[in-house]
């Protein structure tokens, strides 16, 4: 996929990588094969941040699911600058109250007081083109043979 997007002849889909914990190949740097073409991809890592960075121009869109947002692609350092330039919307649940500072988010936002309980589950909503936070009820937590049935069907 990357190589199609720095060729230009990527198509439109989207790409869902749910527990970004279990991508040994992206925890690990892993190098591609020696026929993955392009010198600059080396790594997973060299191609999921292109998948990241140029996708989107091509249509190419991504769902990246962390447990904890420091975690994300396993870079040492991690800003609000680089998760910005990445996604532009974002789910936040409930977790420390430290991404609120990573994050610079409202005072009056505190991502540890959301509701984690499946009867009543609540996040905040970020949208980038419009700087601003919704309080949401996002979904109830479907398994994975659930949610690939429900792909499947659309």
């Amino acid at each position: 996929m990357a190589i199609s997007i720095l060729e230009g002849t990527a198509h439109n889909c989207v790409i869902m990588i749910l527990g970004q914990d279990r991508f040994r190949e992206l925890k690990i740097s892993m190098e591609l094969d020696e026929n993955s073409g392009e010198g600059e991809l080396r790594t997973y890592n060299d191609a999921i941040n292109v998948i990241l960075d140029k996708g989107p121009e091509f249509g190419v869109h991504s769902v990246v699911q962390l447990d904890k947002i420091f975690n994300l692609l396993y870079e040492d350092i991690i800003s609000p600058k680089k998760i910005f330039r990445k996604f532009k919307h974002l789910i936040l649940l409930h977790t420390d109250d430290e991404i609120n500072t990573l994050l610079n988010m409202d005072d009056d936002i505190h991502l540890n007081e959301l509701n984690n309980s499946q009867d009543c589950l609540t996040a905040f909503y970020y949208d980038d083109e419009d700087n601003r936070y919704t309080l949401i009820s996002p979904y109830m937590p479907l398994s994975s043979k659930e949610t690939i049935n429900l792909i499947k069907e659309n």
